[in-house]
């Protein structure tokens, strides 16, 4: 097949180029059976005899080449106007080459190929098209580049809009090329998951699913094995949506396969739109992967507020130690240091004999915090453990001899945004982010081992009242299951 001596092209230019080299412009090759897979999500029905066809980040045709084969494979298409966007000088050769496999394929399947390539930047070159779209492509598939550009980059002022903090190339792609889609259009890319939550892609995230109806997404179980022959640790997906109104109504089909070699035997769940993408706050998309995950959805998703909206914060311990060793101590004279390691079992055991420096100078007054309860929340889990959410309390009188005391900012602390915690307030929200039901529902929202305060603070929370209800029924008992129990009888009204 013509795919094959794309696929054979691709991989003479990866082994004779330096990894490192294609990393450090975030280039990462299509494998033939992920780029096949791609191209089959095509809306066949709405297919007319001439397409106009978008690959923005092409690389070596291998995303081009199989939609060209699927199309033509469908005996409906007569003309095919074919636009590539590439700039890395390098792989131009490899292009050129692939380029000619495709029109001698389109020649033989008697499809009229027009091949438009624009050796620029994508970004920058659109710029018009960003303020006045002109709705032009019928299909966008795009593998884009994987990078951090600064917030200050020719590309994050062309795009600002939807830029906040550090801006990845990837999602720039993908916003550009909704503007230059067509209504009804198919919007096929792969790439990471990260864009799912996190504040630096709300902006984006609340342009995306103004303007697309997602359809189809598939994640991939392991983190590298994607891309053939590359080295690509990331939480990777497909997304595939059509230039609509969004249906809140509508089934969004979700599939799971560990990697692009068990793309035929993929796990697949439906899931109604408004259970996937959160209608408010930073536009969240969830991806669950079986049954009990939609359940944990649709009934945490039944609570209206949030920790913001019911008067508490989630804030990230602000002691960074390698940037303030001159105010480090191991004199129980200064103030505590809170660190990760003091958190054991859902509570504060302070001092411990692992941390070498456990206290601080008085002189580090901006890392210091008064010396009350706090509910606290571990930033970091390894990838093995089972739980991401892992909280504790700390509760004022167990270092009572010191004013203030230090969190460190591998440790994310509950405040009360007017006030002190009460006791029962402390202990009910403990029950709520000890429980089994709010981990599953914040791995389901976010695939990395980092808690994300702002994550948290957007997470949907029952009423005070039932906060203090759950606190009330767990002084005896804060163990995980008793917190589920609490959680099904006083939230979800489930007597087992």
């Amino acid at each position: 097949m013509m795919i094959d001596v794309i696929e054979k092209n691709t991989r003479k230019y990866i082994n004779s180029t330096n990894k490192s080299q294609r990393k450090n412009i975030g280039q990462f090759f299509t494998s033939k059976r992920t780029a096949m897979f791609m191209s089959s999500f095509i809306q066949k029905n709405k297919l007319k005899s001439k397409v106009k066809i978008l690959d923005p980040g092409c690389g070596s045709l291998m995303l081009s080449a199989a939609l060209l084969q699927k199309i033509a494979s469908i005996k409906k298409v007569k003309e095919v106007e074919l636009t590539l966007y590439e700039n890395d000088t390098s792989i131009l050769d490899l292009l050129y080459e692939n380029m000619q496999v495709l029109k001698q394929f389109a020649e033989k399947e008697n499809i009229n190929l027009n091949i438009i390539l624009k050796e620029e930047n994508y970004i920058l070159s659109n710029i018009n098209q960003w303020h006045n779209p002109s709705n032009y492509f019928d299909i966008v598939i795009c593998n884009p580049p994987y990078k951090k550009i600064r917030k200050i980059s020719e590309e994050s002022n062309a795009m600002k809009e939807i830029v906040y903090g550090q801006p990845n190339l990837y999602y720039l792609f993908m916003a550009m090329s909704v503007q230059l889609l067509k209504d009804g259009g198919d919007f096929i890319f792969i790439i990471p998951r990260s864009w799912t939550s996190g504040l630096y892609f709300t902006k984006f995230r609340e342009f995306l699913f103004s303007k697309m109806n997602t359809k189809c997404l598939h994640l991939f179980k392991s983190r590298n094995n994607v891309f053939d022959n590359e080295e690509v640790l990331q939480e990777t997906m497909i997304f595939y949506a059509t230039k609509d109104e969004p249906n809140l109504n509508e089934f969004i089909k979700i599939s799971t396969a560990k990697s692009n070699s068990d793309l035929n035997d993929r796990d697949i769940l439906y899931i109604r739109n408004e259970s996937c993408i959160q209608n408010f706050n930073g536009r969240f998309m969830f991806l669950p992967v079986n049954e009990e995950e939609v359940d944990i959805l649709n009934h945490l998703n039944q609570f209206n507020s949030t920790l913001k909206e019911t008067g508490f914060k989630i804030k990230t311990g602000p002691l960074v130690e390698f940037r303030n060793k001159d105010f480090l101590s191991n004199d129980s004279q200064d103030y505590p240091i809170i660190c990760t390691s003091h958190l054991v079992n859902g509570k504060v055991l302070f001092p411990n004999q692992i941390e070498e420096f456990q206290y601080i100078k008085n002189e580090a007054k901006l890392k210091l915090l008064e010396n009350k309860d706090y509910l606290l929340l571990k930033r970091l889990s390894s990838k093995e453990e089972n739980r991401r959410l892992q909280p504790a309390i700390y509760l004022r009188e167990s270092l009572s001899n010191y004013e203030f005391i230090c969190i460190d900012n591998h440790i994310n602390y509950l405040i009360k945004t007017d006030g002190n915690i009460h006791r029962d307030e402390l202990l009910g929200l403990y029950v709520i982010f000890n429980s089994s039901y709010w981990d599953m529902y914040y791995r389901i929202l976010n695939g990395s081992t980092q808690v994300n305060a702002n994550e948290i603070n957007d997470m949907p929370i029952p009423e005070i009242e039932l906060i203090i209800e759950l606190g009330r029924r767990a002084k005896e008992n804060q163990s995980v299951d008793y917190c589920d129990k609490l959680i099904r009888e006083v939230l979800f009204n489930e007597n087992r």
